[in-house]
């Protein structure tokens, strides 16, 4: 494999853990605001972004983690509870919580 394809790859993963993030983001932003439709459909979806998102995350290699932390950390718009779901996804995984 190439060291372009890796980086690709590698970039793909890390992308995909960030849009799965943003996905919980959204969805715990609805959840705060009200109790409507979509609501509704926000907390049918949290535990299914959460477990990809865990999943993914799982198997990035250690740079990867790193990549991802930063990048979230940058991404968290530091809500409290924003940031005690980020750190709950964390548990069992090698990355660093967000301070």
């Amino acid at each position: 494999m190439s060291s372009n394809s890796r980086n690709s790859s590698k970039n793909d993963r890390v992308a995909q853990a960030l849009g799965i993030y943003r996905s919980i983001a959204a969805c715990n932003e609805r959840l705060a605001r009200g109790n409507d439709v979509h609501a509704l459909t926000a907390a049918l979806m949290l535990p299914c972004y959460h477990a990809e998102f865990r999943r993914v995350a799982s198997e990035l290699n250690h740079s990867e983690q790193d990549e991802l932390g930063a990048a979230l950390e940058r991404y968290l718009p530091g809500n409290a509870a924003v940031t005690a779901s980020y750190n709950e996804l964390l548990v069992g995984l090698r990355l660093r919580p967000a301070r």
